[in-house]
């Protein structure tokens, strides 16, 4: 896509022009002297003008273009009936569309030699100063997903005139929800604080914040999105975005070790304490049942655990935010092999304040804590996992025991595949992957 600015002369304003005539001859001088040439360049100069110095009439008295052009406000019929006349002055075609159902009227601007619609009104915020260019350069089919087309004086089959397609302003524009996600993928991996998006398909019950929030559930936890707000209209909404981010002071690896709080633990097996691992280490994961990076940190990391039991280090897994049995056992349904816990007296939260982890914001799961010999946190990490710590557990970490942990063999240790793909695929940045030193 192409950018290209216009840069528009607010020197004079609606109240400067005594007559219609006058204003709009003063108008396009403005244009002429801002060097602004070609029919597309001149037509969108001439809506920006309207939209940035009228506003809506919601006192429904002005219907003529001396509203938007003497008194800086006015109805449909202002909006469109003068862009008609600064159109007429430049020589360009255009043509009324009007719309009994709607009670509503528009323009069809001949550009390049193919017709399109431009609704100067629409794209003119009620209280302003947050002018678009969404409704134009649309065809038939865009403009008929809101507006009723009850007839028209041309036919308008192109895109090759819509603004959102010819200008880039870093707007997601997207066909369905297949290509909203694949762009969303994209973009999220420098955490946006706003996402701008745009539908541009052609179902005029499409909702773009359904679709986000759709995506938006099955990846919150991957991408240690904390929570959004949004502003939207017809087919376009600004998602605000914020991200848990408890990781501006602290390294993944400690350092110097800090105590580990003294804990009990409860699961099917029984009570799991701090003091039953003393002379080995142990490995704690806090996760959700529901949390896709927990199930697939999990899975990932399951051929590790035979080996690390084999050495008296145990995985304990503990269901946050449950006291359902079930949670447990479902996990364990899933996930067999590990040692799943309740974590009742709030283990994570003491071991996370422990290394001076922020966490006014929340967290995002999965938390893991390497715990060694001596009852000491010699390393965590929290958030979206796209490394297994395979390699690094069974190669780096020693455990308290001097051995070279056993494990599988692995052709390639980021290749663990899991049901939706291989887990560097499926998430995010790479937070576990920095946990490299040895629990001594």
């Amino acid at each position: 896509m192409i950018t290209v600015l216009f840069l528009i002369a607010v020197a004079a304003s609606a109240g400067t022009y005594a007559t219609v005539d006058e204003a709009v001859a003063g108008i396009v001088a403005e244009m002429n002297a801002a060097g602004i040439t070609g029919e597309y360049n001149q037509a969108v100069w001439l809506h920006d003008w309207l939209t940035l110095h009228a506003n809506y009439d919601h006192t429904y008295q002005w219907y003529d273009p001396a509203g938007v052009l003497l008194h800086g406000t006015g109805v449909c019929e202002s909006y469109s009936s003068a862009y008609a006349l600064l159109l007429d002055q430049v020589g360009i075609e255009n043509a009324a569309v009007v719309s009994e159902a709607m009670d509503h009227t528009w323009n069809l601007v001949k550009l390049e030699g193919e017709w399109c619609h431009v609704d100067v009104t629409w794209d003119d915020p009620n209280e302003g100063g947050a002018e678009t260019h969404f409704y134009f350069g649309m065809n038939d089919t865009l403009i008929s997903r809101d507006h009723v087309l009850e007839s028209s004086p041309h036919v308008c089959t192109t895109t090759g005139n819509y603004y959102p397609l010819r200008h880039s302003d870093g707007t997601l524009l997207f066909t369905s929800d297949a290509d909203l996600i694949e762009q969303l993928e994209t973009v999220i991996q420098d955490q946006p604080p706003v996402i701008n998006l745009y539908y541009i398909g052609s179902d005029p019950a499409f909702s773009v914040v359904d679709a986000f929030v759709s995506w938006y559930d099955a990846v919150y936890n991957i991408y240690g999105i904390l929570g959004y707000s949004v502003t939207y209209g017809n087919y376009g909404a600004a998602f605000e975005l914020q991200y848990t981010d408890p990781w501006e002071t602290t390294d993944f690896i400690l350092a110097e070790p800090v105590q580990a709080p003294a804990f009990s633990m409860v699961g099917p097996a029984g009570t799991f304490r701090l003091s039953n691992y003393a002379g080995n280490g142990m490995v704690l994961v806090f996760g959700r049942q529901s949390c896709s990076n927990t199930q697939a940190f999990l899975q990932g990391f399951s051929s590790e655990v035979e080996g690390l039991n084999s050495v008296g280090v145990e995985v304990l897994v503990s269901v946050i935010d449950s006291s359902d049995p079930e949670d447990i056992f479902a996990m364990e349904e899933e996930r067999p092999g590990y040692q799943y816990v309740y974590d009742y007296s709030g283990v994570m939260w003491s071991c996370l304040n422990a290394v001076g982890c922020n966490t006014e914001y929340g967290i995002t799961f999965p938390c893991i804590f390497l715990i060694n010999s001596s009852g000491r946190i010699v390393a965590y990490s929290t958030g979206p996992v796209n490394r297994l710590l395979n390699d690094i557990i069974a190669e780096s970490f020693s455990l308290g025991t001097g051995k070279k942990l056993p494990g599988p063999e692995h052709p390639d240790p980021n290749e663990i595949v899991n049901g939706s793909g291989n887990v560097t695929t499926l998430n995010g940045s790479t937070i576990v992957s920095g946990i490299q030193s040895a629990l001594t």
